[in-house]
């Protein structure tokens, strides 16, 4: 049943897809998680019934054929990763086939279930069903081909290819990439750098206390929570201290996971959006790129104490986006012998939206709703906003219920703690 959903490969009219430093980064971070499962996130598309479902069916299908790179497979040649996917008219012809596929029974939960063998598979997966509430569509990737700015540029485009609206002039990822890899220069950490991000044996966090053995997966919990710190306390504290809003949150964070799981030195992976230019921001693809960050904690030590080392720090790995995959490893290993392994165990989520849970317009009475379904991309996931129309700020912590049970609630209490404090 799982093997329905999965986009079946296109054998013919395969075209290059050319891999960037960051891409490469995330590539190999997915082949260090054993099935690589735990890569793949998906979305769910309710359109109202009073949408034309073939009309719909066919925007969706048209969109993803237009990003190739959706369903690409890599594959390390020469210690090159090198990509292959089919051409949008080919894969254009497999996704329409593949929506008039009659599902039934489908779940958030089963199509969550998809297992690959290898994350050398293409992970492209569709599936839909229609009932009496409108027609819902499922749609997965592999999260290492795909950011959230790049979801909202897919839903935006499904939405006005319904409309019959022209399609905004974008470039293409084969067109970034390649650009990308003729102007980038890569950078490597040096023996000094690599002692600051990894200076003691890990684990750097939740994963000291975590109650099942590292490496495995169980049901990974999305959990939302509302403060009561104001948005406007969080930007003055941030200009008093001179650092920024992100520099802010981001320490009350990684002092909070210091404070529940007893370590004193934190490294949380990062997803940078390495959207620097406004052609830029109409790019699908993994535009995101994860650097850990660390920092150093002392039991009872204020929140404002380490305002600025955090702030360094954020600095530092800013300047590292473009690394050579094997630097983000301790000394002395490397993505062969970290025996599957992440060195670093908590990540921000870059699989994110910011039409999640939002009804969009198709027309006077139709519309669609986006609802982004949670995934393992990690262990322990945060996201936190700063949402310019709500008066306090708020967020979400994804974690393994089984492996972390009841210390997400704790690392939320230790955040809103510690902000209350620079109050």
């Amino acid at each position: 049943m799982q093997q329905k959903y999965l986009v079946p490969p296109v054998g013919r009219q395969l075209i290059t897809v050319p891999s960037t430093a960051g891409l490469r980064e995330k590539w190999i971070g997915a082949m260090l998680d054993k099935t690589g499962r735990a890569y793949a996130g998906a979305l769910r598309l309710d359109f109202s019934p009073s949408c034309e479902s073939d009309k719909a069916l066919n925007a969706v299908a048209d969109t993803l054929a237009r990003h190739p790179i959706l369903a690409a497979h890599f594959q390390i040649e020469g210690d090159i990763l090198v990509g292959y996917a089919p051409t949008e008219s080919s894969l254009r012809e497999v996704l329409r086939e593949q929506m008039r596929t009659k599902h039934t029974g489908i779940t958030n939960e089963a199509f969550l279930a998809h297992r690959a063998r290898q994350s050398s598979e293409p992970g492209l997966r569709l599936a839909s069903v229609s009932d009496d509430n409108g027609l819902h569509v499922w749609i997965g990737f592999w999260t290492y081909t795909c950011d959230g700015a790049s979801i909202d540029l897919l839903i935006e485009e499904i939405a006005n290819r319904y409309l019959g609206k022209s399609l905004k002039s974008s470039r293409s990822w084969e067109e970034y990439a390649q650009m990308e890899v003729t102007q980038t220069v890569k950078q490597v950490l040096d023996s000094r750098t690599r002692v600051n991000v990894y200076p003691v044996p890990g684990p750097y966090g939740i994963d000291a206390v975590r109650a099942t053995p590292r490496g495995t997966v169980g049901h990974t919990q999305s959990v939302r929570f509302d403060s009561p710190i104001p948005r406007s306390m969080v930007l003055t504290c941030a200009r008093a201290y001179r650092v920024t809003p992100f520099v802010l949150l981001f320490a009350a964070f990684q002092r909070a996971v210091s404070a529940v799981s007893g370590v004193k030195t934190v490294v949380t992976g990062v997803p940078f959006a390495n959207r620097r230019h406004p052609d830029d921001h109409t790019v699908v693809g993994p535009l995101s790129n994860t650097v850990p960050i660390t920092t150093h904690h002392e039991l009872g030590e204020p929140l404002v104490a380490v305002l600025n080392q955090v702030q360094r720090a954020v600095i530092r790995a800013a300047e590292r986006q473009n690394i050579e995959t094997t630097a983000l490893y301790p000394e002395g290993t490397s993505p062969r012998n970290v025996d599957y392994d992440l060195p670093f165990p908590q990540l921000f989520n870059a699989w994110n939206s910011q039409r999640d849970g939002t009804e969009i317009s198709l027309g006077k009475t139709e519309w669609m709703y986006l609802r982004l379904l949670p995934n393992g991309t990690c262990r322990a996931g945060f996201e936190i906003t700063l949402d310019e129309h709500s008066e306090y700020i708020s967020g979400r912590i994804d974690m393994d219920v089984e492996a972390y049970d009841g210390q997400v609630e704790q690392v939320i209490e230790h955040m809103i703690k510690g902000l209350n404090s620079l109050n």
